[in-house]
């Protein structure tokens, strides 16, 4: 693996690192206080899920990537120049 290609792997895992960390926080939000109650709107709650599991369907598999680009470049060094 050349040194050019090892920096980019480590960018792309870092950026991607970034995007699930800030994309899993926003989807865990919930509801401001004032919108909670006993009585919320069926279709409120039911957009406000449906936010959270795409939020998850993004999140973690950037995570994964994340972690799949860090393991390539330890477990694949480059050659010393």
């Amino acid at each position: 693996m050349t040194p050019e290609l090892s920096r980019f792997i480590q960018a792309a895992a870092v950026i991607a690192a970034f995007v699930s960390a800030m994309v899993l926080y926003y989807g865990t939000l919930g509801a401001h206080r004032e919108l909670q109650s006993q009585k919320e709107h069926p279709a409120t709650k039911l957009r406000r899920r449906r936010r959270q599991l795409a939020m998850r369907w993004v999140g973690i598999p950037a995570a994964a990537m994340a972690l799949g680009c860090q393991l390539i470049v330890i477990l694949y060094p480059s050659p010393a120049y």
